[in-house]
Parts: C-alpha cells; structure tokens; sequence
C-alpha cells in the first residue's frame, strides 16, 4: 500500500510542469445540439472543427479556464454546467487537455475572435468531415459515450 501511495504522489508532482488546456463541446438540452468552434487559420491545427477552449493559467482549475476561455472566444456568459468528457494526456510534449460537455438550456448566437472562422450548431452525432482528430476520440471514448448518454437521457 505504501509503494501505491507513493507512486501515486510521483506521478502527480510529475504532472505539474505539464502545459493544461481545458475546452468543451456545449450541449444544448431543448434542441439536442451541440456548438462547435471552426479553428481560424492563425492557431495551432487550423481550420478543423473543436471545442470552444484554451490554455489555462497559472493556478487555474480546468473548470473555470474552460468557463474563461468560452466567454472570450463565444461571448456568451450565461448559466453553463460543465460536466467531464475526457482527458487527453500526451506524455511526450507533456501536455493536458482537458474536455468537457458545457450544457445550456437554449442556444446562443456566439461571437467570431482571431482564434475562430466559425461557430455552428449541429445535431447530436452528426459531426463534420474536418473535426479535430482528437475531439473525435473524446466523443467516441468509452467515458465520451457514457457522459453524452447520462446527459440525453435527463
């Protein structure tokens, strides 16, 4: 037990020179549609269909960066409860990204910045062509299934 323990503190103080990003795929209830961000051709990845998100700053929980990051790159402020998707973890560039279901009563017209082409609204399970690989994997992850799933059936 005490090898467990120790293991366990070793690969978390491992973890905290890693680079965090947290983001979410919002859903919203009464339409059954979720809002994707088209990337803009000034980031990282461009132009392939993400969650709305960013990097997280010191001291930040992924909870509130991703709430931050909707706000600045969505203009949207109202209620949102976030609810965990999946956690990518890319050992090799020592990287984090947090991904996470962000759930609204009713849909909101976002607002483009530098880091967006586009937003759109899209029926449940019909995803564009061009999504980010990754977005692909959180959704299609056992845990992606099972945290859409709970959220549908409410």
């Amino acid at each position: 037990m005490k090898l467990l323990s120790i293991y366990k503190k070793v690969l978390k103080e491992s973890k905290d020179d890693y680079t965090k990003s947290a983001g979410a795929i919002i859903y919203c209830k009464s339409t059954n549609r979720v809002l994707l961000q088209l990337r803009s051709n000034v980031v990282d990845e461009p132009l392939v269909w993400s969650t709305i998100g960013g990097g997280l700053n010191s001291g930040e929980s992924p909870t509130a960066g991703c709430k931050r990051e909707i706000k600045e790159e969505t203009g949207y402020d109202g209620d949102i409860k976030l609810v965990t998707l999946y956690e990518n973890e890319f050992p090799d560039k020592k990287f984090i990204y947090y991904n996470f279901i962000g759930i609204v009563d009713k849909e909101f017209q976002p607002k483009n910045n530098f880091e967006s082409t586009g937003h759109q609204w899209f029926n449940y399970g019909t995803w564009p062509l061009n999504t980010h690989c990754e977005l692909m994997k959180a959704i299609y992850s056992e845990e992606g299934q099972k945290a859409f799933d709970e959220i549908i059936k409410k």
